[in-house]
């Protein structure tokens, strides 16, 4: 597989979990938290989204910068410092990754609202807007 295949592939799949997790944010809260389905697509949703965004963002710090991470905010942090993306972006995209972390790493704790409401009220625009950011600087160095 190519870099450029690489990252067509994580910019579908983060496409994919832009619009699951719009799916599943179109509900009410009420009838979201009643949705044991919703609740977890939006959980996957937010994971992949994450990671896929965070692997995106490796793989251009490796190829263009010669640099790596060694967590998902970091990536985040290190893609603001080389000018790839904006700071608010990043520090956006910093606690989505730590949403994606609660999911991972202490899902006894999990607060679905949390994450619906993270998600809905500016989660998925900062990925969009990531998005646009990356599409625009790989159309750029390529």
């Amino acid at each position: 597989m190519t870099d450029k295949d690489v990252v067509q592939h994580l910019i579908q799949e983060i496409e994919e979990a832009i619009s699951e997790m719009e799916k599943c944010t179109s509900f009410d809260e009420d009838v979201f938290i009643k949705d044991r389905t919703l609740r977890f697509s939006l959980r996957y949703s937010v994971i992949q989204a994450v990671e896929s965004a965070a692997d995106l963002g490796l793989t251009i710090l490796e190829k263009k910068f010669n640099t790596t991470a060694k967590s998902y905010r970091e990536v985040f942090r290190k893609l603001v410092l080389s000018g790839v993306i904006p700071l608010n972006i990043g520090k956006s995209l910093e606690k989505m990754a730590s949403l994606r972390n609660m999911i991972v790493h202490r899902y006894w704790d999990i607060d679905d609202l949390l994450i619906y409401r993270g998600a809905k009220e500016g989660g998925i625009e900062t990925i969009k807007k990531y998005m646009e950011v990356i599409k625009e600087f790989v159309t750029k160095e390529v």
